[in-house]
């Protein structure tokens, strides 16, 4: 499918029009006009010529592969050490034996132990799913 899209956003700059004679109507001129020409003698100067494109052209498919592999990547770890911040909230026993968060910056505290859980849960599960999406 992608390589579907390759041939068919190919604008005239992209273009390598090669041929061992050009004529002046039809295809010909259009592809003069459009792209680079390389005037070649014999068939094995076209192996030559096709060959190295064919490897350049895989050469630059693995570079983007690779880019895009490592963006994931990074999002992966983005997304992982929010996680783990999120999970990593500091909790103090309060007086009557159940867990509080430490006081916020403002010294109020932020609300019930069983809403706290239920928004640190739905944080992580919201990263999950945003890393399953990915």
């Amino acid at each position: 499918m992608r390589d579907s899209e390759e041939l068919c956003n190919i604008q005239g700059q992209e273009c390598l029009h090669v041929g061992d004679r050009f004529t002046t109507t039809g295809n010909d001129t259009r592809s003069r006009d459009a792209a680079t020409t390389i005037w070649i003698s014999n068939p094995q100067e076209t192996v030559h010529i096709m060959t190295t494109l064919l490897q350049t052209i895989d050469r630059v498919r693995e570079q983007k592969k690779e880019r895009r592999e490592e963006r994931e990547r990074e999002k992966k770890e983005k997304i992982e050490k929010r996680v783990k911040a999120l999970a990593a909230v500091p909790t103090v026993p309060s007086d009557d034996g159940s867990d509080i968060t430490a006081d916020t910056s403002d010294g109020e505290s932020s609300g019930s132990s069983d809403e706290r859980e239920k928004t640190v849960q739905a944080a992580i599960q919201a990263a999950m799913t945003a890393t399953l999406a990915d």
